[in-house]
């Protein structure tokens, strides 16, 4: 079969590269970032569908938070026809549903006897400052406004912009955004503007992961070529091997962007991750081929090719097989993006040994018959020394070595899974620097959404409603992580206000009568409810309830948090609910934060699942590939230690385990075991030819212990590049590697020879 592929090399390469010509379109949409929630989440997930539901009843809640800041005021003809331009420019730029602001939302006026509605600041904005003063006077002190649209000195106000429906937003999010701070630089000028909000988070995230991914190919390629050099000393096998990776990054990336995949903090290591591993197969080729041209003997170059790929094809495919478990063990992951970088991590790494075979096969006909296995006298130098302690100083080192693992299993005690969507973006960030505008000048910010559902014979116009809704406002609005909270209720109270209720009386608790008094008044107001028509963004009551009022809707306005530090609030809240609705009403979190929250529960059972799947199918594979139950079983410590040692550094310092970093320990399994294969290879091989452990250990180092340096220092040149990321949990996950990487060769040079001195075979006892 080796033959016939050999004769049919040019036609093997034709077609690869006609089946990464066929999919390279796809790299358009792929190279294309899409950071959104829901992107993280499968179809068929019950939270998204939730998410969906709540969209399908309230809108889309993800919204830009526009800040106008005035140090004279807002209150002059001037500001409040800039904040009408503004609103006007925003709502008319495509996808954006709706702007609420000052000059956009109605205010209840008692107008001859009768209740009305009627826009809080006139369409012709006076000149006059005796009534700007008296319009100031009235919205600073105004429930509806206050704290949501105008701050309580009349300094600063602030625009809510509403995107459009879930199916366009997703691919129009960053275009929607630009134009919305395009339109805000433009008006606005040299006025302080902060923007915040979830979509501006996520295409922040999207603008740091196009740059990242700008980034990490060409240095990758730059550095790995600089090493390549010095293994190969070969320009042809440089040239070969990189064209290895690139050809395997175009099918992977191709085929994932023909799928409809965009790339996101999570895969956009994906390239980094091809580049780096399948150069590790790359290079044993070379080296296989220079040993055979050196004892030639008289062969033909078909024979000594023949000879090279057929020792070094079977371990490498085996090593293959073993790293694309680790990915494939991804595909178990609740989250959809962990579960693609899993599988088209294993395709491309599949992908990569198929083309270092056609490659080499192909350009070790044009090699020069001069070419030598490289050697680099340091390694083997470094191993001897390193073998030499090993026989020496047993105890010693295996002592160290236990010190090792033990602090890092305490460290690996420390870490806590949660995520941080804002925290990913770097210092630099202008998302970043708003966000904290946004906080030290007009407070908290962030919308934490819930959905009221009234129990059977009960709506949300309902008094009994309407209270418990109020009386869980003002709860949660004494909790230090809550500012405010907005709601159908706020409505009533100022129409009652309006009506002439004293403060005492907007304490009570509101009758029967009148909210039925004032639910008559909204109800002739004939609200459109159709999303579809213009007068739909007139309506005052679609923020708060569904058109039938079978459904209310609570905002709390509370910190930007991590996940874990929402489903804290959440915790509070949960008996303060209870307390406040009783029999009549439940009430749930909605919108975004669900999702966000159930992030910490889907990334730790990603981890542990993944972990574990992987570490039992390479064992499989080991006990097959070694016929040895006693190898199997002594080659899991030295690929669990990597992962340890990994996990003891996050904890040290503090690293969450979150999307990026979910996804190393499985990743890390199968790359590290690739070590552990050749090494285990040949010590069985030493084994079987009776061998004391000394001089099994030497044998081994001689054959498997400078591939093993060199794989190791390309795994350190390669993921390091990984660090130069904008986003902070790809520079996690570079770090991780790094440091994995270098557990991996210190588990095999050291810790896998201690542990076969203790498994010594009964006849080397």
């Amino acid at each position: 079969m080796l033959e016939t592929f050999l004769k049919f090399r040019w036609a093997a390469f034709g077609l690869l590269v006609v089946v990464a010509g066929a999919v390279s379109p796809g790299l358009e949409t792929a190279m294309v970032p899409d950071n959104a929630l829901t992107v993280w989440f499968l179809e068929t997930d019950p939270k998204l569908k939730e998410y969906y539901a709540f969209q399908d009843d309230f809108g889309n809640d993800e919204v830009i938070l526009l800040e106008v800041q005035r140090p004279d005021g807002i209150f002059t003809k001037e500001a409040l026809e800039q904040i009408k331009t503004l609103s006007e420019r925003l709502k008319s730029i495509q996808g954006v549903d709706r702007v609420s602001s000052l000059v956009t939302l109605d205010d209840s006026f008692l107008i001859d006897g009768a209740l009305t509605f009627e826009r809080a600041v006139p369409e012709e904005i006076p000149t006059d400052p005796e009534q700007l003063k008296s319009i100031e006077e009235r919205l600073v002190n105004n429930m509806l406004f206050t704290g949501r649209l105008i701050s309580p000195d009349g300094k600063r106000a602030m625009l809510w912009v509403q995107m459009g429906e879930v199916s366009e937003i997703d691919v129009r999010r960053d275009a929607i955004v630009a134009q919305v701070r395009n339109v805000a630089d433009e008006i606005l000028g040299d006025t302080p503007h902060p923007m915040g909000g979830i979509g501006v988070i996520y295409s922040g995230l999207n603008v740091e992961t196009q740059a990242d991914a700008g980034t990490f190919v060409p240095l990758s390629y730059l550095l790995l070529f600089i090493a390549l050099w010095w293994v190969f000393r070969s320009m042809r096998l440089v040239l070969a091997a990189l064209g290895v990776v690139t050809l395997s990054s175009v099918v992977c990336l191709g085929i994932y962007g023909l799928l409809g995949n965009q790339i996101n903090t999570v895969t956009v290591v994906l390239p980094n991750l091809i580049i780096v591993i399948g150069l590790a197969d790359a290079v044993h080729f070379p080296a296989a081929f220079a040993r055979e041209l050196r004892d030639a003997s008289g062969r033909s170059r078909f024979d000594i090719v023949k000879a090279s790929i057929g020792q070094v094809f079977v371990p490498c495919l085996f090593t293959t097989v073993t790293t694309m478990v680790g990915f494939l063990a991804l595909a178990t992951s609740p989250m959809d993006v962990i579960r693609k970088l899993g599988i088209y991590g294993a395709l491309g790494i599949g992908v990569a040994l198929i083309a270092s075979v056609v490659f080499m096969a192909v350009v070790f006909f044009y090699m020069p018959d001069s070419v030598r296995e490289s050697r680099q006298p340091w390694i083997m130098n470094f191993l001897n020394k390193l073998s030499a302690l090993l026989v020496n100083n047993t105890r010693l080192v295996g002592a160290l070595a236990l010190f090792v693992s033990l602090v890092s299993l305490y460290g690996a005690s420390l870490v806590v899974s949660d995520t941080d969507s804002i925290g990913y973006l770097p210092d630099t960030s202008r998302v970043v620097q708003d966000h904290r505008a946004l906080e030290a000048g007009w407070g908290l910010y962030t919308p934490f959404e819930f959905v009221v559902t009234p129990s059977d014979g009960y709506k949300a116009n309902s008094p009994e409603i309407l209270n418990g809704i109020e009386d869980f406002v003002k709860k949660a609005e004494e909790l230090e992580a809550v500012r405010s909270g907005f709601s159908l209720t706020k409505i009533y109270r100022r129409m009652s206000e309006v009506l002439g209720a004293t403060p005492e009386m907007l304490t009570q608790p509101m009758s029967s009568g009148m909210a039925a008094q004032l639910g008559m008044v909204l109800d002739f107001q004939r609200y459109e409810w159709d999303t579809n028509e213009p007068e739909y963004h007139d309506n005052i009551l679609a923020p708060f309830r569904n058109q039938d009022a079978s459904l209310g809707r609570v905002t709390l306005i509370v910190p930007q948090m991590t996940a874990s530090g929402f489903a804290s609030v959440y915790a509070d809240l949960e008996p303060i609910a209870k307390e406040s609705f009783g029999e009549y009403a439940s009430l749930e979190p909605a919108g975004y934060m669900p999702l966000y929250i159930t992030i910490i529960d889907y990334v730790l059972q990603s981890q542990i699942t993944s972990f574990y799947l992987a570490l039992f199918l390479i064992f499989l594979l080991m006990l097959v590939w070694l016929r040895s139950w006693r190898l199997a079983f002594v080659s899991l410590v030295p690929n669990v230690f990597p992962v340890v040692v990994m996990m003891g550094v996050m904890g040290f310092l503090g690293i969450h385990l979150d999307l990026g970093t979910a996804t190393v320990a499985a990743i890390v399994l199968g790359v590290a075991i690739d070590d552990t294969v050749h090494f285990l290879h040949y010590w069985r091989e030493a084994e079987s030819k009776k061998m004391s452990w000394e001089e099994c250990l030497k044998y081994t180092f001689e054959r498997a212990g400078e591939p093993a340096t060199v794989t190791t220092v390309l795994l350190m040149v390669g993921f390091p590049v990984l660090m130069l990321a904008g986003v902070s949990s790809v520079v996690y996950f570079g770090l991780l590697t790094t440091i994995a990487a270098l557990a991996a060769i210190f588990a095999d040079v050291i810790i896998l020879p201690l542990i076969l001195k203790l498994a010594r075979p009964a006849w080397d006892k």
